[in-house]
Protein backbone atom coordinates (compact mmCIF):
# COMPACT_ATOMS: atom_id res chain seq x y z
CA UNK A 1 0.00 0.00 0.00
CA UNK A 2 1.44 3.36 -1.06
CA UNK A 3 0.58 6.55 0.82
CA UNK A 4 0.00 9.77 -1.15
CA UNK A 5 -1.21 13.20 -0.07
CA UNK A 6 -3.25 15.93 -1.71
CA UNK A 7 -0.10 18.08 -1.93
CA UNK A 8 0.69 19.68 -5.29
CA UNK A 9 4.39 19.15 -4.63
CA UNK A 10 6.39 16.30 -6.16
CA UNK A 11 5.89 12.87 -4.55
CA UNK A 12 7.84 9.60 -4.82
CA UNK A 13 6.48 6.06 -5.12
CA UNK A 14 8.92 3.16 -4.73
CA UNK A 15 7.98 0.02 -6.66
CA UNK A 16 9.40 -3.32 -7.70
CA UNK A 17 8.67 -3.28 -11.47
CA UNK A 18 7.74 -6.32 -13.54
CA UNK A 19 10.62 -5.39 -15.86
CA UNK A 20 13.42 -2.88 -15.63
CA UNK A 21 13.93 -1.94 -19.29
CA UNK A 22 11.65 1.04 -19.96
CA UNK A 23 10.63 1.91 -23.51
CA UNK A 24 9.56 5.50 -24.14
CA UNK A 25 7.65 7.50 -21.55
CA UNK A 26 6.48 6.30 -18.16
CA UNK A 27 2.84 7.06 -17.37
CA UNK A 28 1.18 6.56 -14.00
CA UNK A 29 -2.59 6.10 -13.89
CA UNK A 30 -4.52 6.75 -10.69
CA UNK A 31 -8.00 5.19 -10.68
CA UNK A 32 -10.34 6.37 -7.94
CA UNK A 33 -11.87 3.15 -6.56
CA UNK A 34 -15.05 4.98 -5.53
CA UNK A 35 -15.79 7.12 -8.59
CA UNK A 36 -13.85 4.95 -11.12
CA UNK A 37 -12.36 8.17 -12.56
CA UNK A 38 -8.94 7.68 -14.15
CA UNK A 39 -6.23 10.36 -14.39
CA UNK A 40 -2.91 9.91 -16.25
CA UNK A 41 0.32 11.52 -15.07
CA UNK A 42 3.65 11.61 -16.90
CA UNK A 43 6.34 10.68 -14.36
CA UNK A 44 10.06 10.04 -14.13
CA UNK A 45 11.32 6.52 -13.50
CA UNK A 46 14.66 6.04 -11.71
CA UNK A 47 15.85 2.44 -11.32
CA UNK A 48 18.25 1.38 -8.55
CA UNK A 49 19.89 -1.85 -9.77
CA UNK A 50 21.43 -2.54 -6.35
CA UNK A 51 17.97 -2.86 -4.79
CA UNK A 52 15.89 -3.73 -7.90
CA UNK A 53 13.62 -0.83 -6.98
CA UNK A 54 12.26 1.92 -9.22
CA UNK A 55 11.43 5.34 -7.81
CA UNK A 56 8.50 6.93 -9.61
CA UNK A 57 8.42 10.71 -9.20
CA UNK A 58 5.56 12.95 -10.21
CA UNK A 59 3.12 15.68 -9.26
CA UNK A 60 -0.34 14.26 -8.61
CA UNK A 61 -3.08 16.88 -8.66
CA UNK A 62 -6.80 16.69 -7.87
CA UNK A 63 -6.54 13.76 -5.45
CA UNK A 64 -9.28 13.19 -2.89
CA UNK A 65 -8.26 12.70 0.73
CA UNK A 66 -9.20 9.50 2.60
CA UNK A 67 -9.72 7.66 -0.71
CA UNK A 68 -8.29 4.48 -2.21
CA UNK A 69 -6.77 4.52 -5.70
CA UNK A 70 -5.55 1.79 -8.00
CA UNK A 71 -2.07 2.54 -9.38
CA UNK A 72 -1.20 1.39 -12.91
CA UNK A 73 2.24 2.25 -14.28
CA UNK A 74 2.99 1.75 -17.99
CA UNK A 75 5.61 2.59 -20.57
CA UNK A 76 4.96 2.83 -24.31
CA UNK A 77 4.71 -0.96 -24.61
CA UNK A 78 2.94 -2.48 -21.60
CA UNK A 79 2.11 -2.35 -17.93
CA UNK A 80 5.10 -2.58 -15.59
CA UNK A 81 3.40 -2.30 -12.21
CA UNK A 82 0.00 -2.42 -10.52
CA UNK A 83 -0.69 -1.60 -6.90
CA UNK A 84 -2.81 0.44 -4.54
CA UNK A 85 -2.55 3.86 -2.90
CA UNK A 86 -4.36 5.54 -0.06
CA UNK A 87 -4.55 9.34 -0.13
CA UNK A 88 -4.42 10.97 3.27
CA UNK A 89 -2.98 14.09 4.85
CA UNK A 90 -2.43 12.32 8.16
CA UNK A 91 1.19 12.13 9.24
CA UNK A 92 0.93 9.85 12.28
CA UNK A 93 0.25 6.52 10.59
CA UNK A 94 -0.97 3.62 12.75
CA UNK A 95 1.59 0.97 13.65
CA UNK A 96 0.83 -2.72 13.91
CA UNK A 97 2.70 -5.45 15.70
CA UNK A 98 2.41 -8.64 13.68
CA UNK A 99 2.42 -11.82 15.75
CA UNK A 100 2.78 -15.14 13.97
CA UNK A 101 -0.48 -17.06 13.92
CA UNK A 102 -2.45 -14.22 15.51
CA UNK A 103 -5.76 -12.78 14.33
CA UNK A 104 -5.82 -9.02 14.79
CA UNK A 105 -8.48 -6.43 14.02
CA UNK A 106 -7.56 -2.74 14.36
CA UNK A 107 -10.72 -1.38 15.98
CA UNK A 108 -10.26 2.28 15.04
CA UNK A 109 -10.55 1.74 11.28
CA UNK A 110 -12.96 -0.01 8.93
CA UNK A 111 -10.14 -1.98 7.34
CA UNK A 112 -9.68 -5.48 8.72
CA UNK A 113 -6.17 -6.82 9.26
CA UNK A 114 -5.86 -10.59 9.32
CA UNK A 115 -2.62 -12.41 10.00
CA UNK A 116 -2.64 -15.99 8.84
CA UNK A 117 -0.27 -18.96 8.97
CA UNK A 118 3.19 -17.87 7.85
CA UNK A 119 4.64 -21.33 7.26
CA UNK A 120 6.80 -21.79 4.19
CA UNK A 121 5.01 -24.88 2.87
CA UNK A 122 3.40 -24.65 -0.53
CA UNK A 123 5.17 -21.66 -1.96
CA UNK A 124 6.06 -18.91 0.46
CA UNK A 125 4.92 -17.03 3.51
CA UNK A 126 1.35 -16.33 4.36
CA UNK A 127 1.02 -13.07 6.27
CA UNK A 128 -2.20 -11.66 4.80
CA UNK A 129 -3.98 -8.39 5.50
CA UNK A 130 -7.15 -7.04 3.94
CA UNK A 131 -6.74 -3.57 2.48
CA UNK A 132 -10.34 -2.73 1.63
CA UNK A 133 -12.96 -0.95 3.70
CA UNK A 134 -15.11 -3.73 5.15
CA UNK A 135 -18.11 -1.45 5.72
CA UNK A 136 -18.06 -0.40 2.06
CA UNK A 137 -17.70 -4.04 1.00
CA UNK A 138 -20.70 -5.06 3.10
CA UNK A 139 -22.90 -2.60 1.19
CA UNK A 140 -22.05 -4.01 -2.25
CA UNK A 141 -24.73 -6.00 -4.08
CA UNK A 142 -22.84 -6.61 -7.35
CA UNK A 143 -20.35 -9.47 -7.78
CA UNK A 144 -18.25 -7.21 -10.04
CA UNK A 145 -18.09 -4.38 -7.51
CA UNK A 146 -17.10 -6.79 -4.75
CA UNK A 147 -14.16 -8.08 -6.79
CA UNK A 148 -13.17 -4.57 -7.88
CA UNK A 149 -13.00 -3.44 -4.25
CA UNK A 150 -11.25 -6.59 -3.02
CA UNK A 151 -7.63 -6.06 -2.02
CA UNK A 152 -5.10 -8.10 -0.05
CA UNK A 153 -1.53 -7.51 1.01
CA UNK A 154 0.51 -10.70 1.27
CA UNK A 155 3.95 -10.49 2.86
CA UNK A 156 4.15 -6.78 2.09
CA UNK A 157 2.99 -6.91 -1.55
CA UNK A 158 -0.46 -5.51 -2.40
CA UNK A 159 -2.75 -7.23 -4.92
CA UNK A 160 -5.88 -5.33 -5.95
CA UNK A 161 -6.48 -6.44 -9.56
CA UNK A 162 -9.06 -9.13 -8.73
CA UNK A 163 -12.03 -9.90 -10.96
CA UNK A 164 -15.00 -12.21 -11.49
CA UNK A 165 -13.60 -15.24 -13.34
CA UNK A 166 -14.94 -16.18 -16.76
CA UNK A 167 -16.62 -19.52 -17.37
CA UNK A 168 -13.51 -20.92 -19.06
CA UNK A 169 -11.29 -19.89 -16.17
CA UNK A 170 -13.57 -21.73 -13.74
CA UNK A 171 -13.53 -24.73 -16.12
CA UNK A 172 -9.72 -24.72 -15.92
CA UNK A 173 -9.85 -24.60 -12.14
CA UNK A 174 -12.39 -27.40 -11.82
CA UNK A 175 -10.46 -29.56 -14.31
CA UNK A 176 -7.52 -29.54 -11.88
CA UNK A 177 -9.71 -30.27 -8.87
CA UNK A 178 -8.96 -31.76 -6.35
CA UNK A 179 -5.31 -30.63 -6.56
CA UNK A 180 -6.56 -27.49 -4.88
CA UNK A 181 -9.23 -28.30 -2.31
CA UNK A 182 -10.93 -26.52 0.51
CA UNK A 183 -8.97 -28.60 2.98
CA UNK A 184 -5.76 -27.32 1.39
CA UNK A 185 -6.95 -23.71 1.54
CA UNK A 186 -7.91 -24.23 5.15
CA UNK A 187 -4.51 -25.76 5.84
CA UNK A 188 -2.90 -22.51 4.71
CA UNK A 189 -5.15 -20.58 7.06
CA UNK A 190 -7.22 -19.29 4.12
CA UNK A 191 -11.00 -19.25 3.66
CA UNK A 192 -12.82 -22.18 2.13
CA UNK A 193 -14.61 -21.65 -1.18
CA UNK A 194 -18.38 -21.76 -0.53
CA UNK A 195 -19.57 -25.32 -1.02
CA UNK A 196 -22.85 -27.18 -0.96
CA UNK A 197 -24.12 -29.82 1.42
CA UNK A 198 -26.05 -33.02 0.68
CA UNK A 199 -28.50 -33.93 3.43
CA UNK A 200 -29.38 -37.61 3.52
CA UNK A 201 -32.46 -37.74 5.76
CA UNK A 202 -34.57 -36.33 4.27
CA UNK A 203 -32.58 -36.03 1.05
CA UNK A 204 -31.92 -32.46 -0.06
CA UNK A 205 -29.12 -30.50 -1.69
CA UNK A 206 -28.12 -27.08 -0.36
CA UNK A 207 -26.18 -25.44 -3.18
CA UNK A 208 -23.86 -22.49 -2.71
CA UNK A 209 -23.80 -20.61 -6.01
CA UNK A 210 -20.78 -18.61 -7.24
CA UNK A 211 -21.01 -16.19 -10.15
CA UNK A 212 -18.84 -16.20 -13.27
CA UNK A 213 -18.49 -13.09 -15.44
CA UNK A 214 -19.81 -14.82 -18.57
CA UNK A 215 -23.28 -13.68 -19.63
CA UNK A 216 -25.60 -16.23 -21.23
CA UNK A 217 -28.64 -14.15 -22.15
CA UNK A 218 -30.47 -10.95 -21.21
CA UNK A 219 -31.73 -12.54 -18.02
CA UNK A 220 -29.08 -15.08 -17.03
CA UNK A 221 -25.36 -15.74 -16.60
CA UNK A 222 -23.19 -18.73 -15.83
CA UNK A 223 -22.43 -19.67 -12.24
CA UNK A 224 -20.54 -22.53 -10.59
CA UNK A 225 -20.33 -24.66 -7.50
CA UNK A 226 -17.49 -26.53 -5.87
CA UNK A 227 -17.53 -30.14 -7.18
CA UNK A 228 -20.29 -31.79 -5.22
CA UNK A 229 -23.23 -33.01 -7.21
CA UNK A 230 -23.99 -33.22 -10.94
CA UNK A 231 -23.01 -30.43 -13.32
CA UNK A 232 -20.91 -27.81 -11.55
CA UNK A 233 -21.41 -24.99 -14.08
CA UNK A 234 -25.00 -24.01 -14.82
CA UNK A 235 -26.86 -20.77 -15.49
CA UNK A 236 -29.02 -18.64 -13.23
CA UNK A 237 -30.93 -15.37 -13.40
CA UNK A 238 -28.72 -12.32 -12.88
CA UNK A 239 -31.09 -10.82 -10.31
CA UNK A 240 -32.33 -13.93 -8.59
CA UNK A 241 -35.93 -13.89 -7.32
CA UNK A 242 -36.63 -13.41 -3.63
CA UNK A 243 -37.68 -17.03 -3.27
CA UNK A 244 -34.05 -18.01 -3.85
CA UNK A 245 -32.60 -15.49 -1.44
CA UNK A 246 -32.00 -18.25 1.12
CA UNK A 247 -29.52 -19.84 -1.31
CA UNK A 248 -26.57 -17.44 -1.23
CA UNK A 249 -25.18 -16.29 -4.57
CA UNK A 250 -21.64 -15.10 -3.89
CA UNK A 251 -18.40 -14.46 -5.79
CA UNK A 252 -14.83 -15.66 -5.31
CA UNK A 253 -12.22 -13.26 -6.73
CA UNK A 254 -9.61 -14.48 -9.20
CA UNK A 255 -6.58 -12.74 -10.69
CA UNK A 256 -4.13 -13.67 -13.46
CA UNK A 257 -0.36 -13.59 -13.00
CA UNK A 258 1.85 -13.93 -16.11
CA UNK A 259 4.41 -16.59 -15.19
CA UNK A 260 6.29 -19.41 -16.92
CA UNK A 261 8.02 -20.91 -13.87
CA UNK A 262 7.17 -24.62 -14.09
CA UNK A 263 8.17 -25.16 -10.46
CA UNK A 264 5.08 -23.21 -9.37
CA UNK A 265 2.15 -25.61 -9.61
CA UNK A 266 -1.53 -25.78 -8.84
CA UNK A 267 -2.15 -25.53 -5.12
CA UNK A 268 0.93 -23.42 -4.32
CA UNK A 269 0.62 -20.17 -2.42
CA UNK A 270 1.61 -17.55 -4.98
CA UNK A 271 0.95 -13.98 -6.14
CA UNK A 272 -1.60 -13.01 -3.55
CA UNK A 273 -3.48 -16.27 -3.13
CA UNK A 274 -3.32 -19.90 -4.28
CA UNK A 275 -2.67 -21.14 -7.81
CA UNK A 276 -6.04 -22.36 -9.09
CA UNK A 277 -4.81 -23.48 -12.52
CA UNK A 278 -1.96 -23.18 -14.99
CA UNK A 279 -3.56 -21.05 -17.69
CA UNK A 280 -2.89 -19.39 -21.04
CA UNK A 281 -4.90 -16.19 -21.27
CA UNK A 282 -5.03 -14.49 -24.64
CA UNK A 283 -1.70 -16.06 -25.65
CA UNK A 284 0.07 -15.29 -22.35
CA UNK A 285 1.19 -18.19 -20.16
CA UNK A 286 0.56 -17.74 -16.47
CA UNK A 287 -1.29 -18.77 -13.36
CA UNK A 288 -4.89 -18.25 -12.31
CA UNK A 289 -4.91 -17.21 -8.66
CA UNK A 290 -7.85 -17.72 -6.32
CA UNK A 291 -8.17 -15.24 -3.44
CA UNK A 292 -7.12 -16.26 0.07
CA UNK A 293 -10.29 -14.93 1.71
CA UNK A 294 -14.01 -14.90 0.98
CA UNK A 295 -14.98 -11.21 0.68
CA UNK A 296 -18.75 -11.51 1.00
CA UNK A 297 -21.03 -14.27 2.17
CA UNK A 298 -24.27 -12.37 1.69
CA UNK A 299 -26.58 -12.59 -1.31
CA UNK A 300 -25.11 -10.92 -4.41
CA UNK A 301 -26.62 -10.13 -7.79
CA UNK A 302 -24.56 -10.73 -10.93
CA UNK A 303 -24.37 -6.96 -11.37
CA UNK A 304 -26.38 -3.86 -10.54
CA UNK A 305 -27.56 -3.57 -14.17
CA UNK A 306 -30.66 -5.74 -13.76
CA UNK A 307 -31.97 -7.83 -16.65
CA UNK A 308 -29.83 -6.09 -19.27
CA UNK A 309 -28.08 -7.68 -22.25
CA UNK A 310 -24.52 -6.37 -21.99
CA UNK A 311 -22.83 -8.59 -24.58
CA UNK A 312 -20.20 -9.66 -22.06
CA UNK A 313 -20.15 -13.32 -23.09
CA UNK A 314 -16.40 -14.02 -23.27
CA UNK A 315 -15.41 -17.34 -21.74
CA UNK A 316 -11.63 -16.97 -21.38
CA UNK A 317 -10.82 -13.60 -19.80
CA UNK A 318 -12.75 -12.58 -16.72
CA UNK A 319 -10.74 -9.39 -16.26
CA UNK A 320 -11.91 -8.09 -19.65
CA UNK A 321 -15.49 -9.05 -18.82
CA UNK A 322 -15.32 -7.40 -15.41
CA UNK A 323 -13.87 -4.15 -16.70
CA UNK A 324 -16.63 -3.95 -19.32
CA UNK A 325 -19.39 -4.42 -16.71
CA UNK A 326 -17.83 -1.91 -14.32
CA UNK A 327 -17.62 0.63 -17.14
CA UNK A 328 -21.39 0.24 -17.55
CA UNK A 329 -21.92 0.93 -13.87
CA UNK A 330 -22.42 -2.68 -12.88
Amino acid sequence: MHILTTSTLSQDINIKPRRTSIIGNTVLQLINKSSRQTVDYTVTNTFDSSKNISTITGTFTDLTAETYYTIVIKDDVSEIYRGMAYVTNQIDYPKYEVGKGDYIVEQTFDNQFVFLDSSESGGGGGVVSLCYDTSVMAAKTSAFQVCSLYCVTVDGTTYDDWYVPAKGEVDAFLADFPKITNNQLEGYGYDRIPEGVINQNPFSVDFKNIWTSTELSQSSSYMWRMPLYGNNIVSEQKNTPEIQADLPFVVRPFRFEPNTDSSIITGDKFAGGVVAAIYNRDGVDGKLIVSPTQPSTGHLFWSDLGQTLTGVNGETNGETNSNAILALGG
